[in-house]
């Protein structure tokens, strides 16, 4: 269920999915080393209230505020929903991508992103081609 506060955008079934993920990973590369960044600062507090909630302390940030740093895991929650999609930016993607030194997770609904955003489509086609586009449910 996607809502819109104020300017801010949030996707509860994604900021949970993202949350989760974390919590699979941290025994594998440490809670240090995974960063979860959205575009919406309504998002990034969601995270990091759930987060808080698992006991994991790994940083959650805006997009924005991540420039020039780096985690080996980044999980990228586009906040994207069949009615509600990402700022169609290049950069906020761009740097989103370039955050992760090993691993990058994108989180959203892959049918509301499809066509809407050249780059992010050309994303989507690749990640199919390698077998790294994974159907969840309709909650995104």
């Amino acid at each position: 269920e996607e809502k819109k506060i104020g300017a801010s955008k949030i996707n509860e079934a994604e900021a949970e999915k993202a949350c989760e993920i974390c919590e699979e990973l941290v025994d594998a590369v440490g809670e240090e080393e995974i960063g979860i960044i959205t575009p919406y600062v309504k998002q990034r507090e969601l995270i990091k209230s759930i987060l808080t909630d698992f006991g994991i302390n790994s940083e959650v940030a805006t997009v924005h505020s991540y420039q020039g740093r780096e985690k080996d895991v980044i999980i990228y929650s586009i906040t994207a929903t069949r009615n509600l999609f990402f700022p169609s930016d290049r950069k906020i993607f761009n740097v989103a991508l370039t955050r992760a030194r090993r691993k990058f997770i994108a989180l959203g609904n892959a049918e509301s992103l499809e066509g809407k955003n050249l780059l992010l489509s050309r994303f989507l086609e690749y990640a199919k081609r390698r077998g790294g586009l994974v159907a969840l449910h309709s909650q995104f």
